[in-house]
């Protein structure tokens, strides 16, 4: 049997660049892999770093109106929780924003965003463990979840609370008005509080 090594070397070589192709695409597809998944050890272990104003993809209002009733507080645990409590002059600053399903005569609504980079938030069942304090006592949230965006990482939506305590509009009182949300990320209670009567415009 005659053996065509012209041939024979021309299948090694084609084999051998086969081979070499393969073994590049492997390596720029890990190496593709690991730049998308992100070097966040640097985020796990430094909750501090935080995108501008603590927030990202999370929606949050925007305005002048807005800004006077925004709260956020300092970060702890590598989550960041922001309220916005919510009035027609701010829904009308921002037309961007879904619109709440609530009554601004008989309820207050917020619209609470939590942010993070290394902390799963999906399983927090946010009206149960957020309460609004004011006057000493402890309200809970009316309904459920009013969902506006939704990730692992970013979510923000709507709680709703009573207006009317005790015959009194809360937005009217004296004092000040807390959000008390226990629990997110080992974290037993964050605050977030606002003066009142309500500062507007």
């Amino acid at each position: 049997m005659k053996v065509d090594y012209g041939m024979t070397k021309t299948l090694s070589t084609a084999l051998l660049f086969v081979v070499i192709m393969v073994g590049a695409w492997g390596l720029l597809r890990f190496g593709s892999e690991l730049q998308s998944s992100g070097n966040t050890d640097s985020v796990v272990t430094d909750p501090s770093i935080q995108d501008s104003g603590g927030m990202t993809s999370a929606e949050v209002p925007e305005g002048d109106a807005a800004a006077k009733l925004t709260r956020t507080d300092a970060g702890e645990g590598a989550v960041t929780l922001s309220a916005t409590l919510i009035t027609e002059e701010v829904l009308a600053a921002d037309s961007s924003i879904s619109r709440p399903d609530y009554d601004s005569e008989k309820e207050i609504v917020f619209l609470v965003a939590l942010n993070t980079h290394s902390v799963e938030l999906s399983g927090y069942d946010l009206p149960t463990i957020t309460t609004m304090n004011v006057g000493g006592k402890d309200v809970k949230a009316i309904g459920e979840w009013q969902s506006v965006s939704e990730s692992g990482h970013h979510r923000s939506g709507y709680l709703r609370f009573p207006r009317i305590i005790d015959d009194q509009d809360v937005i009217a009182g004296s004092g000040s008005l807390e959000l008390a949300v226990k629990g997110v990320a080992d974290i037993s209670e964050r605050l977030l509080t606002w003066p009142l009567p309500l500062e507007q415009n």
